[in-house]
């Protein structure tokens, strides 16, 4: 993932975001997949962000659309994991353990 690009329609959030990140030393995060328990619906990969490679274990849910596949996961994560600093605006901080949201489509080659 592209993380320069990110962009939740917020362009003050976006920056605080970005400086976080940190994007010019850290410019992309990539989750490299290792596996997936059916039964359970979960992935398990490891997640790369910041310089930080942890193991991570995703709850997933995925549809077949016409030789397409979406998917939708949330999970949660901790930035002091990852060496990030929370930003902070006007004495407000984002809490250390944050929700991810990510929904996504692909096709088979």
């Amino acid at each position: 993932m592209d993380l320069a690009a990110w962009d939740s329609k917020e362009p003050l959030r976006d920056r605080h975001t970005r400086e976080m990140f940190e994007v010019d030393r850290f410019p992309e995060a990539c989750l490299t997949l290792k596996g997936y328990e059916a039964a359970k619906g979960l992935v398990l990969g490891e997640l790369d962000l910041h310089g930080v490679r942890r193991e991570v274990t995703v709850p997933v849910q995925y549809r077949l659309e016409g030789g397409r596949l979406a998917f939708s996961a949330e999970f949660a994560l901790s930035l002091a994991d990852f060496r990030l600093k929370a930003p902070s605006f006007m004495g407000m901080r984002v809490q250390d353990r944050v929700a991810v949201k990510v929904q996504g489509q692909g096709v088979a080659p």
